[in-house]
Formats: C-alpha cells, sequence, structure tokens
C-alpha cells in the first residue's frame, strides 16, 4: 500500500550521498530504482524522496543557518585544525560575509599563489548566492582554488575585510599580481591591503563591458572588435599602443565616449605595454575559471541551505583537485615531443617541467631561435675560431658543455656571448615572462648543466621561486 511506503535506512544513506554531490533529485531517484530492478521494487515514491530531502533540511536548519553554519565550521576545524574561516556581522549582529579555506587551499596558495585571480562572475546571476573565489593556476596549468567568500554586503569595508582574512590565512604573504574585474570598490580595498600587489584588470569582464557601451560599433563596425582588442593585447611599446590607441578613437570617431575616456585612465591595468612589467603567470582574464563556474552552477541555487551549498562547494573543489592528480598521471606516461630533438637542453627540460609547462618553453625557444637567425642573417661568430654558425647550430651543439660542466668549451663561449649581446634567450621575453616566467639567459648560458640550482640561480627577479613550476 501507498499508504505503508517510506525511505528505508539503507536507501536514506545513498540519498543522502548522492545529495552530498550534486545530483538532482530525478537522478538520484532513477538510480536508486534501477539499483533495485525497477520503481515498484524501491519501496518508496518520488514525492516520498522530495519529502525525505526536505525533512532533512529542516532538521539540520532547525537551529538556524547560523548555528548551522557554525556546527559545519566546526566539524572542518576538528577534522584538520588548519582549516581557517571567519564570517562578518553586521549592526544587528547577523551574519552579512563569510570566507573560508581549508588547509589543501593554503598549501597550494604556498606554492602558487603569486598570482591570483579574485572571480566575481558568479554574481551576474542574481538568483545566485554572492559567491566569490580566489583561484590561480597550478603547474600543469589548471585551476586551483585558495578560498572562497559569500558577500552579501559589497562595499570597501567587506573587500577590506575579505582581504584582510585571506592573508592571514595564507601567512600574509602577499601576491604578485591580482585579476578583478573593473569594481571600484575592489579596486580600493587592494590599495589598502596589498599596495605593492599589481593590480590588472580581466580582460574578458573588459569585453563585457564593452559590449554594453560600445554595442553600436561591434554591431555596425566589425573591424572595431580586431582594433580593440589588438590595443589589449598586441602592443608590447608603449607609444605603439598610445598610438595605435589614438588611431581607433579617431577611426571610429569615439573620443568623447566617456567609457573610453575611463577605460583609458586604467590603462596600466590591462594594456600589455604595461601588464607585461608584471608577472602574470600567462592569465590575462578570470574567465579562465568558466569550467569551475559551470561545475558550480548548480551549488549556486538559493534554494540549498548554506550547509548544502558549501557541502557542494567541497565536491567541486575536489573534483577540480582530481584533476591535478590525472594531469601529473600522464605527464608520466609519455615524454614530450621535441621539435629539436638533438638539442641536450631542451632534452633536459623536457624531463623537469610538466607536459604544458615545457610546450610553453619550447615554443619561445623555437621563436627566440627564428628571430635571432634573423637579426644576425643566420650568423654568428664563433669567437675561438672565427667559424660562422647558426644560433640554431649552436643550440645544438652544446651537447658538452650542457651536458658536462668542463668550465665552458668555445662552443659554450660562444653562445654565451650570443646571448649576452642579444639579451636572453626566454627569460627577459615579454610572452614567457607573462606565461611563467621560466629560465633566463643565467641558467641557460652558465655553462653548466640544467639543474635545479642552475634554473634557480637564473630566475627572473619577478619570478623568484621554482616550485610553482615543477
Amino acid at each position: 500500500m501507498p499508504s505503508q511506503w517510506k525511505v528505508a535506512a539503507t536507501h536514506a544513506i545513498e540519498i543522502d550521498l548522492a545529495h552530498e554531490s550534486g545530483l538532482k533529485l530525478k537522478q538520484s531517484y532513477e538510480f536508486l530504482s534501477k539499483q533495485v530492478g525497477g520503481y515498484d521494487n524501491l519501496g518508496f515514491t518520488k514525492q516520498d524522496h522530495k519529502n525525505y530531502l526536505r525533512t532533512k533540511r529542516q532538521r539540520d536548519m532547525e537551529h538556524g543557518a547560523a548555528a548551522s553554519l557554525g556546527r559545519y565550521f566546526s566539524r572542518q576545524l576538528k577534522e584538520n585544525p588548519s582549516y581557517y574561516f571567519a564570517t562578518q556581522l553586521d549592526c544587528e549582529e547577523l551574519i552579512t560575509n563569510i570566507f573560508w579555506a581549508d588547509a589543501r587551499m593554503i598549501i597550494d596558495y604556498s606554492h602558487f599563489g603569486d598570482v591570483i585571480m579574485f572571480d566575481t562572475t558568479y554574481s551576474t546571476n542574481r538568483d545566485a548566492r554572492p559567491l566569490r573565489a580566489f583561484l590561480g593556476l597550478n603547474h600543469h596549468r589548471e585551476i586551483v582554488v585558495f578560498g572562497g567568500a559569500l558577500l552579501y554586503y559589497e562595499t570597501i569595508e567587506s573587500f577590506v575585510w575579505l582581504f584582510e582574512n585571506f592573508l592571514e590565512a595564507m601567512s600574509e604573504k602577499k601576491p604578485i599580481t591580482i585579476f578583478t574585474d573593473q569594481d571600484a570598490a575592489i579596486s580600493a580595498a587592494i590599495k589598502v591591503v596589498m599596495p605593492k600587489t599589481y593590480h590588472a584588470l580581466c580582460s574578458w569582464h573588459m569585453w563585457q563591458n564593452a559590449e554594453k557601451h560600445l554595442g553600436h560599433l561591434l554591431k555596425n563596425e566589425p573591424q572595431f572588435n580586431t582594433d580593440f582588442l589588438a590595443c589589449i593585447y598586441e602592443y608590447d611599446d608603449e607609444d605603439e599602443f598610445l598610438i595605435a590607441w589614438n588611431e581607433m578613437l579617431d577611426k571610429y570617431d569615439v573620443r568623447e565616449n566617456k567609457w573610453l575616456i575611463d577605460l583609458f585612465k586604467l590603462k596600466e591595468k590591462w594594456a600589455q605595454a604595461y601588464v607585461k612589467r608584471t608577472f602574470t603567470a600567462g592569465m590575462k582574464t578570470t574567465q579562465l575559471s568558466e569550467s569551475f563556474n559551470a561545475d558550480l552552477k548548480d551549488c549556486l541555487r538559493t534554494d540549498l541551505n548554506i550547509v548544502e551549498f558549501l557541502t557542494h562547494f567541497e565536491t567541486v573543489v575536489n573534483q577540480k583537485r582530481d584533476k591535478e592528480l590525472e594531469a601529473k598521471y600522464n605527464s608520466k606516461q609519455k615524454f614530450p615531443r621535441l621539435k629539436l630533438k638533438s638539442s641536450p637542453m631542451l632534452n633536459q627540460v623536457a624531463t623537469v617541467y610538466t607536459p604544458k609547462l615545457f610546450d610553453l618553453f619550447q615554443t619561445e625557444v623555437e621563436e627566440e631561435i627564428y628571430a635571432h637567425d634573423i637579426m644576425a642573417q643566420k650568423k654568428t661568430v664563433d669567437i675561438s675560431s672565427g667559424n660562422t654558425a647558426s644560433f640554431t647550430q649552436l643550440l645544438m651543439s652544446a651537447s658538452t658543455s650542457f651536458a658536462v660542466h668542463q668550465g665552458g668549451s668555445s662552443t659554450s663561449v660562444a653562445l654565451t656571448s650570443y646571448l649576452e649581446s642579444t639579451s636572453s634567450v626566454v627569460g627577459s621575453n615579454d610572452k614567457i615572462n607573462g606565461a611563467g616566467g621560466l629560465m633566463t639567459q643565467g641558467s641557460v648560458a652558465s655553462g653548466g648543466p640544467l639543474t635545479q640550482e642552475s634554473i634557480t640561480s637564473g630566475w627572473n627577479p619577478m619570478v623568484h621561486k621554482v616550485k610553482p613550476f615543477f
């Protein structure tokens, strides 16, 4: 009889696990029915399933959201004393803002926290919780989460409170660069809490704003899109950027456009000619976290209580961590494809860098070789013998000096001299500095093997750590 149906204890456990994993009610109910050979054998209806979850939710929140939140954080602290959380109260002693970071987030930040993204993309949906996340990239170029926050009040004081607690959780280690959207309150808070951190603007959010303020141009002038993006990404030289910007204003008659005037005042935060001066780890936009946003979509629903939300958030973070383990496993299964197979340097670096980082490094080496060959008209003077050789030949023939340190062969001397005369092979290159700041002239032209020490000693001053990239 339907009136006698009820959710058995064994099924209740499975319902709880499915709910905590983010499965929707329909998916969970269908999964349970297949386990027992059909709906008739399950012993309860979909409505019973729904009623069970509602009753559980009411029971969890019977002492109020604040008490439930307190129990959740207490449980996390009991499991790991390094767990960090903070709450901000309003004048009526009600919780308005929350920040949290688990032990793994804190450890990850110590390795990969030189460049962070403060992602506010989730707030674009008015029906979702006001989630804010601190994100970065690990050595596999995968998204890594450093902390989460719920900000119900967005003022300068709220952001100051958030950034201060974030740094307290991270042992006061400040990032070199932080990417955010174009928000005046966030910008003001960064100046107060992290005045020496380079504040860069997310180019994706800039483009979203451009569609709002310059929609007529984007629709009627297809070339404007190309010219505008070129001003953001293409020009490394400041004078070239300024010329291109002014030409764009005149070409499309937008010199009096207020949004463009205000945007230009912030040019040091978004134009490549200026952003190249800081370490960015290859980030230009918080939209790098697009996949993370998609995964979080379901757990941001306002029909979930605060504990359910935090549980779902924890599940999504763990899924991202599994991605890192998968990338680590895959990196050990095959040797990267070398474009210059006879290069001892690339062969050795391939055993040190992760595949993603090695591909970036190899591409930069290839571009630099081509550029230097063109600049020198494919000829480089060998100081000791007077013979000529291309830069490519020097790179590939320096096997003795790279494999075994013998005080410097004539080839290594020529290579070192050439590198000194044409700046670094990769370290000072703007693209590589932006992509992760891999190696500098000091490590390439040292005449010794590419050991951990030789790489460390040759790092660009702006990129002072090896650990995040190995």
